[in-house]
């Protein structure tokens, strides 16, 4: 009876250790499909009014591909549709998104009395067609502010 009980746990131990592998081969083979995106103010454009206005820069920091890629950006209570490009590989050009809707970078008084930021939304999917998403919130007040003053 010992020798059967000592043969169960041995089996029951190694069905453990066999999950427990198999759950960890299954993570590694998805990191090579992930997709890590971040969105930071990329420089400024300069519009047809001659005015300077920032944009947001979206990079794929990742190492896999991001397709399917939508989501908004809102300005105080305002949202609008994020157009982009279908997919986006890692270390490829970024996708570069005017922010028409702030005041000039000339105007600088209405960024330094009133807080501006840029909330980001993005919702994208791997190869292997997990989905993901990303958020954060730009402080394009500071951009404005700061903006050119770094080389000084």
């Amino acid at each position: 009876m010992n020798a059967e009980l000592a043969l169960f746990w041995a089996t029951v131990a190694l069905v453990g250790v066999t999950i427990f592998y198999a759950i960890q081969t299954w993570r590694l083979v998805r990191v090579p499909y992930t997709p890590r995106l971040k969105a930071t103010f990329g420089g400024i454009y300069t519009t047809s009014n001659h005015t300077n206005k920032p944009f947001i820069k979206i990079e794929n920091l990742g190492v896999g591909t991001a397709v399917d890629i939508n989501g908004t950006y809102s300005i105080d209570k305002s949202s609008y549709v994020i157009n982009t490009t279908p997919f986006l590989r890692p270390d490829e050009k970024y996708i570069k998104i005017p922010l028409s809707e702030l005041p000039p970078l000339e105007e600088r008084n209405r960024y330094e009395t009133s807080k501006i930021s840029v909330k980001i939304n993005l919702k994208f999917k791997n190869i292997l067609n997990k989905k993901d998403k990303y958020k954060d919130t730009l402080d394009a007040s500071d951009f404005a502010i700061h903006y050119g003053t770094a080389a000084v």
